[in-house]
Parts: structure tokens; sequence; C-alpha cells
């Protein structure tokens, strides 16, 4: 009975061994060469700017892992580039031959990266004469082992107005060159529409900085001969308008005033430096971060705008937009 116990558990851990082993990652696994970011079959300085980040290969994340370290980081980089000119080791296996990871852990590769052949997008040629050659620098070789430069039947090469919005192809704002998938967004500062409702079309519009802009809105208030706010003021009557531009007749904001209590002080300062240095999310309308009227989001000029005016008593930041209270 003992005998028969014995064999019963040897087997049972056998087979939770065989379970674990063949869940492991690297049996279902293409092949790789480590570090070869860009699978022509050589690890050189053109995968060394390739090796961070890693979101865009989820075919084959585990040749960036250089160093084998079941992670992702900036030491990966840094150990090809020790190799690559600093006479540092190589990295391990799968290396310099292409080869299944052995290692226990969890960065995959689930298919091979290892062209068996030359293809259009690793044989040195300009195959369809954009000027570009090969992977990475023609944007149509997703890998080195595409066997096509050129585009294909893609959204932007097909012909066809996908969006809908009277333009084809290249024609369509959308597409930046014939490899994009997507025309995706109606062109509405182009399409002969008052998408907004305010009465005004296209370039016309204050949201229409030019042809290729996505939205005409938010509506312009103040031109649109409408008292929106009920002020009894209407359009440039109305002392929130400082011109036909500004898209609001309810509120009047000062640039500059991050947290809208009409002051500039020091939690501005600070708001602004969260926003430059940290992501912190940006006021609305973003004039409220803008200090020297340059337009678009907050820079470190200014920050130094701001702190001069709150410390130093120096010049007051510019009208921009919406934000025309002084």
């Amino acid at each position: 009975m003992l005998n028969r116990i014995k064999i019963f558990l040897t087997f049972l851990l056998l087979g939770i061994g065989i379970s674990l082993f063949t869940s492991h990652p690297a049996q279902a696994q293409g092949s790789f060469i480590r570090g070869d970011i860009n699978g022509d079959g050589v690890v050189d300085t053109v995968d060394l700017r390739l090796v961070l980040p890693v979101n865009n290969d989820e075919g084959c994340r585990a040749r960036h892992d250089v160093n084998d370290d079941g992670d992702f980081s900036a030491a990966d980089p840094d150990y090809l580039e020790n190799y690559l000119f600093f006479g540092g080791p190589p990295p391990p296996h799968p290396f310099p031959n292409c080869g299944f990871d052995t290692t226990l852990d969890f960065v995959s590769c689930q298919f091979s990266s290892c062209c068996t052949l030359a293809t259009a997008c690793n044989d040195k040629i300009d195959n369809d004469g954009d000027g570009f050659t090969d992977y990475p620098d023609d944007i149509c070789c997703t890998n080195a082992c595409d066997t096509l430069e050129t585009a294909g039947n893609t959204q932007c090469s097909d012909g066809l107005d996908n969006d809908g919005d009277g333009f084809v192809d290249l024609e369509d704002c959308t597409c930046n060159d014939s490899c994009d998938n997507s025309e995706e967004w109606v062109d509405q500062c182009r399409d002969g529409i008052d998408n907004d409702g305010d009465k005004f079309i296209d370039l016309d519009d204050c949201g229409c900085s030019d042809t290729c802009d996505l939205e005409e809105g938010p509506q312009d208030q103040c031109r649109d001969g409408i008292d929106n706010d009920g002020d009894g003021l209407i359009d440039l009557a109305d002392p929130a308008c400082c011109n036909n531009c500004t898209s609001s007749e309810f509120f009047l904001y000062r640039p500059c005033d991050v947290d809208g209590n009409g002051n500039w002080t020091l939690i501005d300062v600070i708001g602004l430096v969260g926003m430059v240095f940290k992501g912190a999310a940006k006021p609305s309308p973003l004039c409220r971060a803008d200090c020297n009227a340059s337009g678009g989001s907050p820079t470190l000029t200014d920050i130094v705008y701001l702190v001069n005016k709150v410390f130093k008593g120096g010049p007051t930041p510019l009208l921009v937009g919406d934000c025309c209270k002084p």
C-alpha cells in the first residue's frame, strides 16, 4: 500500500512539473535574437536606439530584455551600449544566433522575429522609391521580416473616402503618409458645414486655425448676434467679449490665473510648475496657464514670467484669447 502511495505521489509531482514546464511562456514563444530589435539578424547601433520603449512591440517583447532580467528598464540600453562600445558582456542566450528563450520569466515573444530570407524590409534597398530604406526607417515596414515596403491596402492608400469628409487618402489631413491605416476623423474645418452651429463655416470660424483642424468648436459666442448669458448685452457690447473670436459671453478670465481666483499668487506659480514638470491637469480655458500670450501649453517661460510678476513686480501677464481680463 505504501509503495502505491509513493508511486502515485511520484506521478503527481511529475505531472505538476510537466504542467509547469509546458506552461512556461518560452515553450510557446517564437525564436529571436536577444537585442536584435529590428529583426535584421544583427545587433548594432540601430537596435540600441530601438530598445526602449517596448510598448509598440507586443509581438516580441523578449528581444528588448537585453540583460535577461525579466524586466524593461534603462538597464537594457545601458547593457547593450556597454557591449557595443566598451567591450562588455554580450546579451545572454539566444545570442548571437536565433533561438528560444530558456529563462523562466514572463517576457514573451509570440512570433519568430528571425528572418530566414532577405525581405524588402531588410535588403538595404529602397524598394518603393520613397526615399526610405528597410525597417525602421521606412514606416511601411512594421518589422524587418515584412516582405513589402509599400503601403498595401490601408485607408490612406485605398482610394476611398473612409470617413466621408470628401477627402481621399493623402488629401485627408489625418493621413500623414500612405501607410496610415485610418482616415478616422472628419476634417471639420474644410467640409463646408457649420459643425458647431454658430453660423460660421470652416476658416471663417474662429475655432479653425487651418484647414486641417478637426473641430470648429467651441461656438463663437461673441459674434453670433445672441445674448448668450442673458445680461442684455450682445457680442462685443458684452464686457466678457475681448474680441469677436472670444468663445464665451459668460465668463471673464485672467491670463495665467491658474486657480481662477482673480489674482496672481504663489499658488498659481505652483500650479504652473506642476503642469510643466509633473504633468498636472491644465485649466480651462488653457490661456489661464499662458502668461506671455504665446498660445498652447504652458512652458518654463510662463513660469519665469509669473515668478517675475508675483515676486518682483514684473509685467502683467498678456491678454490672450478668452483671457482678456486685465
